[in-house]
């Protein structure tokens, strides 16, 4: 109870939603006007409902039906809506609007086949892109099964240049009170708006529109029939659910009966979708394995076990902490990761845990926060400091852009750009290791006289130690390292304003703080105290040397390059 009232666990699962719902910023580059941060307001949109544990089938209708507008809201009191909520760069205030249009503004959503590939992803689970040219020999989808699906996503328009009929003319009145020329378009139009914007004016923005197919297709003449008779009643048109009923499209908004049916009782994939998913982060193997491929050729492990906790979870009003609680408080949860006889080759059954490693966003908090001095550890773990699993979206443009970036590519972060969850890797690799045993990054964490918990123990003993920002600081600037030479050039002159008090001496550690030094470590680090041996062998490194604080960010070094730490038990 205590770790579902936590923000990091509101965080965790905010981000695996953005996973789910494709939150990347390259592809929303092209839809609102530029500065306006989208990717920040998906995150908060999904953040402020898993905060509040809206229940998941009200998420994911906040999603399916999204409208820009409210109702009865005007064009205008819609801009002005917006430019509001834009003021504001965090995107928090954008999660007091009903639905994420941005989920149908991306880039790679243009289609209608873009969009049925994606929806089904997203909330079915299901792979329907073969079935776009062919049947699979082992799926039950033909292409007619997805032609008629994805149909249901012909009227959907969210682009720079959407707008509903009745905000044509208002938009050109608010260019016109902004003396912008009416024929500027596209980039240039988005950058004049977003300057605009940032100096507070109330700016157009586009809107998601949905276009209603015809009652009746257009009469079409027949060749062969008599002259008073060349017209033939058309067929309304028409789509069909996968698996599911054909629905008419002669209505407002047929999404509305497209969010019916993933409610609906007899839907074989919604709530089994979730729930296979959610029991692979906590597993690292879905009762469904793909956890994105539930198709009847790709049969359960345990299906009395899926259709348990399925049929719990919607009869709980769809309630994610149950789903959690379920799962967390079971025995197959809290199996050890020991094998036994019986279970050494088992990999299907959850008869142990799965040794893994932790997830990238996981990996980079955990060294962040291991090596942390108390205050910069508590404030991360309240997120009062940014933590990896915060980072709203996902870019190729940005990774290695700086140390958070580069640790996540590293690492296996969703690059959120295809409808797979093989966008996130899970596999270790050389690169992971080299950057825990010598990235600058991490040097850094580990001896920063601020926030580092080497640092905390120095000032707790009172030691002082030589002087090495001089080496660090040509270290940097040979490897063209521009930000870290500046923070280093601040250090050095401010140590050199010091007094006297700053001049480095010989310190030795007795064997009382060697002791209360390793335990602390091992805690912060593997979560547990060291076993006997283990201490032995610390407590005779720290006490070797003649500089305690780089012994202690050496132990602080040893322990995040472990496998225990790095592995999810």
């Amino acid at each position: 109870d205590e770790l579902l009232t936590r923000s990091s666990y509101v965080a965790q699962w905010t981000t695996f939603l953005c996973d789910l719902t494709g939150n990347n910023e390259d592809q929303l580059r092209n839809f609102l006007p530029q500065t306006i941060r989208p990717e920040n307001q998906w995150y908060q949109w999904l953040y402020a409902r898993i905060e509040q544990n809206m229940p998941y089938d009200e998420i994911v209708e906040g999603i399916v039906t999204a409208n820009s507008r409210l109702p009865d809201e005007s064009y205008r009191e819609y801009c002005e809506s917006m430019t509001e909520i834009c003021q504001d760069d965090s995107g928090k205030k954008f999660a007091d609007r009903p639905g994420l249009v941005h989920f149908w503004a991306r880039n790679n959503f243009k289609t209608a086949e873009d969009r049925a590939v994606g929806f089904a992803y997203s909330f079915l689970g299901v792979r329907i892109q073969c079935a776009q040219c062919h049947k699979h020999p082992f799926d039950q989808w033909s292409k007619a099964d997805f032609d008629n699906f994805e149909r249901l996503f012909d009227g959907v328009q969210a682009n720079a240049n959407s707008l509903a009929a009745d905000a044509r003319p208002e938009f050109r009145r608010l260019l016109n009170e902004l003396q912008i020329d009416n024929e500027l378009k596209g980039n240039l139009l988005r950058r004049e708006l977003g300057q605009l914007l940032k100096r507070g004016n109330t700016i157009p923005f586009p809107e998601l529109t949905v276009k209603t197919a015809g009652a009746q297709r257009k009469q079409r003449p027949n060749p062969n029939a008599k002259p008073k008779s060349r017209l033939v009643a058309a067929t309304p048109p028409q789509a069909k659910l996968l698996g599911g009923e054909w629905v008419a499209l002669d209505q407002p908004d047929v999404r509305q009966q497209l969010m019916d049916w993933l409610r609906a009782p007899e839907n074989p994939y919604f709530a089994q979708a979730i729930v296979n998913r959610v029991w692979a982060q906590y597993f690292g193997v879905g009762i469904v394995s793909p956890p994105d491929d539930l198709n009847l050729a790709n049969a359960p492990s345990n299906a009395p076990l899926l259709d348990y906790l399925s049929s719990g979870f919607v009869e709980s009003g769809y309630d994610l902490k149950w789903l959690h609680r379920e799962i967390v408080n079971s025995d197959t949860y809290q199996r050890s990761w020991v094998v036994n006889e019986t279970n050494a080759l088992d990999r299907r059954n959850f008869s142990r845990s799965q040794l893994r490693r932790l997830s990238a966003e996981a990996s980079y908090d955990a060294v962040r926060m291991a090596v942390s001095n108390d205050v910069a550890f508590e404030k991360g773990r309240v997120l009062e400091l940014p933590r990896a699993v915060t980072k709203p979206g996902a870019s190729a443009r940005n990774v290695g852009r700086d140390d958070l970036s580069y640790a996540l590519g590293v690492f296996g972060r969703s690059s959120r750009e295809s409808n797979c969850d093989c966008d996130r890797s899970s596999e270790p690799s050389l690169l992971q290791t080299v950057f825990l045993v010598n990235d600058a990054a991490v040097q850094e964490w580990l001896s920063d006289p601020q926030t580092s918990w080497a640092a905390q123990v120095a000032n707790k003993y009172g030691w002082q130690r030589p002087d090495d920002l001089t080496r660090r600081l040509a270290a940097a600037r040979a490897a063209g390292r521009s930000r870290q030479v500046q923070a280093l050039e601040a250090q050095l002159a401010r140590q050199k304003q010091r007094s006297q008090a700053d001049v480095a001496t010989t310190v030795a550690m007795n064997a009382s703080q060697a002791r209360w030094i390793t335990e602390q470590a091992y805690l912060r680090t593997l979560s547990r105290r060291p076993q006997q041996q283990e201490l032995s062998t610390a407590i005779g490194h720290l006490r070797a040397g003649d500089d305690p604080v780089a012994a202690v960010q050496e132990l602080m070094w040893g322990l995040i390059n472990t496998k225990e730490f790095i592995l999810n038990h």
